[in-house]
């Protein structure tokens, strides 16, 4: 079986739990946030979890298989003998 490596891009998005959800933050909220309700700009600190859906979705994003070198490797050059 290949090694899996992570999906970095999802990774910063995203937060696992240790029961398992998905959690993500809400977009704009990074900025111009004065032209947004006191009660906007409090929900927006909270992360909120994924629907199941979604949830599946995302998880299978995260890991991605690593594809295999081709046999002998590269760069090496076979000994030559004199």
């Amino acid at each position: 079986m290949p090694k899996l490596k992570t999906h970095k891009a999802s990774k910063k998005r995203v937060k696992v739990t240790a029961t398992g959800k998905v959690l993500v933050w809400p977009t704009g909220a990074r900025h111009v946030m004065s032209g947004k309700s006191s009660k906007k700009r409090r929900h927006m600190r909270r992360a909120r979890p994924l629907k199941l859906t979604d949830q599946k979705r995302v998880l299978r994003g995260l890991v991605q298989p690593v594809r295999s070198k081709p046999a002998g490797g590269e760069g090496e050059s076979p000994a030559k003998e004199q």
